[in-house]
């Protein structure tokens, strides 16, 4: 019993999955849910004075996730048209995130906080993949680890219905 439980807390442990992590340790895991049958439509990014980012929110179909980091002053969002995706990030981090740069397929990239320390990129694995969540490692004030969910679009990946609800 002892090491069924061991193996399913090894399991459910960022250091068990196969995505490359960003940046540096931190205090609390997260992660915006998965569901392979929407995709990512939007994203939130909130920044402090200094422009570090301080928290992020994903849209995924109709349903924008929960916010993930601490309250910022300036809030910048992508909205993804139809058809449009995430297929590869740049940013940079010095101690925590302070830039990321969202690149889509339609050849767009908007640059979110500010450009300070160490840079990185990431790329799905496979041609065809895109943006399906975020996850990362929070401290008090703001992000010290962030890495990137990628997989396939859904079969039918044609503009679903409209979102009853506003951004």
């Amino acid at each position: 019993m002892l090491l069924l439980l061991l193996g399913l807390t090894l399991l459910g442990t960022p250091a068990s999955w196969a995505q490359t992590m960003y940046g540096l340790k931190g205090e609390r895991f997260f992660s915006t849910y998965a569901d392979e049958d929407n995709e990512v439509r939007a994203v939130r990014i909130t920044t402090n004075l200094l422009g570090q980012i301080q928290s992020i929110q994903v849209k995924i179909g109709c349903v924008w996730d929960a916010v993930y980091g601490t309250a910022g002053w300036k809030t910048q969002e992508l909205i993804l048209q139809p058809g449009e995706h995430i297929t590869a990030i740049h940013g940079q981090h010095l101690l925590k995130i302070w830039t990321l740069t969202l690149c889509t397929n339609h050849s767009r990239c908007v640059e979110f906080g500010k450009k300070a320390g160490k840079p990185f990129s990431a790329f799905p694995d496979q041609d065809g993949e895109v943006l399906k969540g975020v996850f990362g490692l929070l401290a008090s004030s703001g992000f010290k680890g962030m890495g990137f969910q990628w997989g396939l679009l859904p079969a039918e990946s044609l503009p679903g219905p409209a979102c009853n609800s506003t951004l």
